[in-house]
């Protein structure tokens, strides 16, 4: 089976039991990407730090957005240049933290006769876009000419084509990424539990208690520590009102959902930047390897606790964007691979918290908010993907102050600008096995970062000659640094080289893998979140289910009884989704 690692649900139970028996400095609750960033951030300063995750990490916001890193181009036209800036200094970190979850992505946006921005609008706005980012651009911009359009976006609508202005930012895999910062922060000596509800959330003494249920088990346990940190995203009201009574309501959430089709019936080589035909929103189509995805849409959703679904009249409003585009393809419902859905915690106007404002939902600001409530919780929500690292220092460093001047403690400062991400890191060997003791800030990134780390990724592929070339490639691509431990474990047992059924190139050494050191506990876990099986896999996963399932109940992951709920629960999930989009 191979060392199981701080970040497994085989040792879930006797972590749960030590966080029970100890106060900490801080108390995390919410596991996707702010929630793992503050964790981390905080962990690396010398704090105490306990995690809790309702569910799976990244299992909310965090694994249903539109997979990007960039800058937003379009925030220019609102003139929110203080955001801009932020998100293209944040993925250059990004680029050198995690070569392999910051990869550089060409954008086209075509420009038509008649239509606004036109191509010199473009032009400036592609130059002022690369001048806030200091010019560390993943890839230099440039315009195209009509038929250099064609090649990049075959079948794009010719009529009254201009030209487009191409640009650079990143695509990334966000529920991967959120795992790589919480395995960082366990890394650096933090406990992260999933599956781990807040039932009841209140005062103690001069700091907070938890009252907390494990989903698995149905046992209900203590937890407590100096102060609380809230980092629920679209869920931050719920608990909220039990932080501070009389806080108002913070959110105005709205979905947004994506589509995802084979690159067959929307064959694109950069990704596409279109607005939509009714209410002229931004939308992209983007190329993901054999597959594209197109996405997405922002409508008020003012019911977290109802689970978002791809409705629809949500499908039909993106195949209608798409076929106005791309006329010659005429995609329908019957053309979708998968899709998924997600809630944007958008931080309500001041003068407006309710669903129906006279604000439009995309006006609404992409801007953090965080707030203190009696030196003893801090609450923070909104705020994009790019900028997680930064969210994470601003809401660590407000408990630092506090902490310290409350109880006289003296935390070392911020050392994330340029610590790289486990997979990204210059050493194949984890941060706990180099030497320092965990929680010790380890030196920077070497050089200028990208290269070095590019390079140690391509001796590690290289260096793999006994073990499957497409496994190998995809592995490295999917883990970085860290496939070397994936390689050792299918080495000391060559019988977990054997292919996942359906789920080519994967082998049953990710499945262990995940179960043994990304806590993985659920069907859903690994094929959705850890390796996206479900939503480019032919048949979304259902050969793979069981495989997934028995390993669980094999390695003692979840019981059997557990194991057989959680893959009924996934062959379920996929006859339902299609049929609400009448494909």
């Amino acid at each position: 089976m191979g060392a199981v690692s701080r970040f497994s649900i085989l040792d879930s139970n006797n972590l749960r039991l030590a966080a029970s028996g100890q106060r900490f400095d801080i108390l995390v609750i919410g596991g996707g990407i702010t929630g793992a960033g503050v964790a981390r951030d905080a962990a690396l300063r010398g704090m105490k730090v306990l995690l809790l995750e309702r569910g799976d990490v990244a299992q909310g916001t965090s694994s249903r957005s539109s997979r990007l890193i960039h800058g937003g181009l379009r925030y220019l036209e609102k003139g929110r240049l203080g955001l801009v800036h932020e998100s293209v200094s944040e993925r250059w970190r990004m680029m050198r933290a995690a070569p392999h979850l910051a990869r550089p992505l060409p954008f086209i946006f075509p420009t038509f006769r008649g239509e606004h921005p036109g191509l010199t609008t473009l032009r400036a706005g592609t130059f002022a876009y690369s001048l806030l980012s200091a010019f560390r651009t993943p890839g230099p911009r440039s315009t195209l000419s009509p038929a250099a359009v064609q090649e990049r976006a075959p079948g794009l609508r010719r009529t009254g084509l201009t030209g487009a202005a191409r640009y650079f930012d990143c695509s990334t895999d966000d529920a991967r990424l959120t795992l790589e910062v919480a395995i960082d922060a366990v890394e650096a000596g933090a406990i992260v539990l999933p599956g781990q509800l807040v039932t009841d959330l209140g005062r103690d003494g001069d700091g907070v208690s938890a009252e907390v249920r494990c989903s698995a088990t149905g046992q209900t346990w203590h937890a407590a520590a100096r102060m609380g940190v809230l980092a629920l995203g679209p869920w931050t009201d719920t608990l909220l009102s039990k932080a501070s009574p009389a806080a108002p309501r913070w959110l105005r959430p709205t979905k947004g959902i994506h589509l995802v089709f084979h690159s067959r019936r929307l064959p694109i080589s950069d990704a596409v930047v279109m607005r939509t035909p009714g209410d002229h929103r931004i939308t992209f189509a983007i190329p993901w390897g054999t597959h594209t995805y197109v996405g997405t849409t922002d409508t008020d959703f003012p019911d977290p606790g109802i689970e978002p679904r791809v409705e629809a009249a949500d499908a039909a409003y993106m195949l209608d964007t798409v076929n106005h585009y791309f006329p010659d393809l005429r995609v329908t419902p019957a053309d979708i691979v998968s899709a998924w859905a997600g809630l944007r915690p958008l931080v309500a106007p001041e003068d407006e918290v309710a669903p129906g404002s006279p604000v439009n939902p995309s006006d609404v600001t992409r801007e953090e908010k965080i707030e203190l409530f009696g030196d003893r919780f801090l609450a923070v929500a909104g705020g994009k993907l790019t900028t997680w690292r930064q969210m994470a220092e601003d809401v660590t460093s407000r408990a630092a102050r506090v902490l310290e001047r409350k109880h006289g403690f003296r935390f070392r400062p911020c050392c994330t600008v340029d610590r790289a991400l486990p997979g990204g890191a210059l050493s194949c060997t984890p941060p706990s096995e180099q030497g320092p003791t965990p929680g010790s800030p380890p030196g920077p990134l070497a050089g200028s970062g990208q290269p070095a780390q590019l390079e140690v990724l391509a001796r590690l592929a290289a260096s793999q000659p006994d073990l499957p070339d497409d496994w190998v490639t995809a592995s490295v691509q999917r883990l970085g640094t860290r496939a070397a431990r994936l390689f050792e474990l299918a080495r000391d047992n060559r019988t977990l080289l054997e292919p996942l059924p359906g789920a080519d190139p994967l082998r049953l050494a990710d499945v262990h893998f995940a179960i043994t050191q990304e806590h993985a506990a659920s069907v859903e876990d690994f094929l959705v979140r850890r390796t996206q099986v479900f939503y480019k896999a032919e048949d979304q996963g259902r050969a793979a289910a069981p495989v997934v399932a028995e390993v669980l109940a094999g390695l003692g992951a979840v019981s059997a009884d557990r194991t057989a709920t959680l893959l009924a629960d996934y062959l379920a999930e996929l006859d339902s989704w299609k049929g609400r989009l009448g494909c």
